[in-house]
């Protein structure tokens, strides 16, 4: 059996996460399918 904790980050850090996962996009064209997602940290 796996648990995973994962913690929603706030609003700024949601911001620069997406801002920074969009950068990243524009110079590697990684794909934006995780944009979607919300900002989290996962504990597993």
């Amino acid at each position: 059996m796996r648990t995973a904790f994962a913690l929603l980050a706030d609003r700024d850090v949601h911001n620069f996460v997406r801002k920074l996962a969009w950068d990243i996009h524009q110079k590697q064209r990684t794909g934006t399918r995780h944009c979607r997602l919300l900002s989290h940290i996962s504990l597993k």
